[in-house]
């Protein structure tokens, strides 16, 4: 009777288990960053959108030594932390390879001792005044900046042996973004994070630049995944791994196989379990088995089933913006990875992303003028019946 006790006893604690993991495992909320929040906006959404065009992405496990051996290019905007010198040379051995850099950060003043840039020789300093000829020179303003240091600019700064710095493209609010090589590789800066992520720029020719910049790299893009929380939207799973309910879940299980493997070999057995030619009754290893297999089974249930819920929530998300009802988001899966093609992805405060070019916007005014003709007829129709 008492090891029936311990079983109920186990059987309470494994559904409690269960309830916590409902009950706990859910999508972050109200992040630090300001262009975070509970709905998917800023680097989180613009990471959501990457992965629904036909870009291959691949996100590295939080350090960047993932990366050894691959190819490809790493995308950074606005880091949620700083690199340490070791990974800093990681990610530079990675680029003089043959890889891209894409290093687009608002907050290059408050650090600059950013050990990244200080691996690529490169530095970022203050003019004293403004120079005549912003355009000719790689000058980078920061909005911070402007409000602290009374407007004063800022720019990246080669070192004695560094690399050449190249302008790419002069954006709003006087940032630009400078690109170099490195061995074999590309690195481009710039401070625009801010001008990407979080205002609505849907009249930006230079927004329209940057995004269809980034979504013509060549692939695989990789980033980083634990960014400020934004990884339960992107890998469920790996938020779920991290879980401790869910770690407790795991250890209920690993238990249940310890006693059964205990109850298998045990030497002094019951009466019970004994059959008539004095052996362990083939119902205790189906009884044993079962539980096992049912404990594994609900687990990986829960575990489906949240995920489901994650990408369900997801799919919210696009819903709002009437991507699918358009078929919008269709169209920026097929969209082939052609240079210039005018594609524009923005994001707002009142919006998860919005998709617009002249042939979709052409396309989604047919949809809704369709629309309105069904509910037109459908009216019509009520009023004859």
């Amino acid at each position: 009777m008492k090891k029936y006790r311990i079983q109920i006893l186990l059987g309470f604690v494994f559904l409690a288990g269960l309830l916590i993991t409902f009950a706990t495992v859910k999508e972050p909320e109200n992040f630090s960053n300001s262009s975070y929040n509970s709905d998917p906006k800023g680097t989180k959404a613009f990471y959501l959108l990457l992965e629904n065009t036909n870009q291959k992405v691949s996100r590295f496990q939080e350090k960047p030594y993932y990366l050894k051996g691959k190819r490809g290019s790493l995308l950074l905007i606005n880091p949620g932390r700083s690199f340490s010198k070791e990974e800093a040379k990681t990610i530079k051995v990675w680029v003089d390879a043959g890889s891209t850099l894409v290093y687009f950060n608002d907050g290059l003043l408050q650090n600059k001792t950013d050990n990244l840039l200080s691996e690529f020789n490169v530095s970022v300093e203050r003019f004293s005044k403004k120079p005549d000829n912003p355009e000719l020179t790689p000058v980078l303003f920061n909005n911070e900046v402007k409000r602290l240091e009374a407007k004063a600019p800022l720019y990246f700064k080669s070192g004695s042996k560094g690399p050449t710095l190249d302008p790419v493209l002069v954006l709003e609010q006087n940032s630009v973004m400078v690109s170099f090589t490195s061995g074999k590789g590309t690195v481009y800066l710039s401070s625009a994070a801010g001008l990407m992520i979080n205002s609505n720029i849907e009249r930006s020719d230079n927004a329209i630049f940057l995004y269809n910049f980034i979504l013509d790299l060549q692939g695989p893009v990789y980033f980083e995944e634990y960014h400020n929380g934004f990884e339960s939207s992107l890998d469920p799973f790996t938020e779920l791994k991290r879980s401790l309910s869910v770690r407790l879940l795991f250890l209920q299980l690993l238990l249940a196989g310890v006693l059964f493997l205990y109850q298998r070999g045990r030497r002094k057995r019951p009466a019970v379990t004994l059959d008539k030619s004095g052996k362990r009754s083939v119902i205790e290893y189906v009884i044993s088995m079962g539980n096992l297999f049912m404990s594994a089974k609900a687990s990986l249930l829960v575990l489906n089933l949240l995920r489901k819920n994650f990408k369900a929530e997801i799919s919210s998300y696009f819903r709002k913006t009437n991507i699918l009802d358009t078929g919008l988001l269709d169209a920026v899966k097929k969209r082939a990875p052609v240079k210039n093609t005018r594609i524009m992805y923005y994001l707002t405060d009142s919006n998860f992303l919005q998709v617009t070019n002249i042939q979709l916007i052409k396309y989604a005014r047919e949809m809704e003028e369709l629309k309105r003709e069904v509910k037109i007829n459908d009216r019509i129709k009520n009023k004859n019946r």
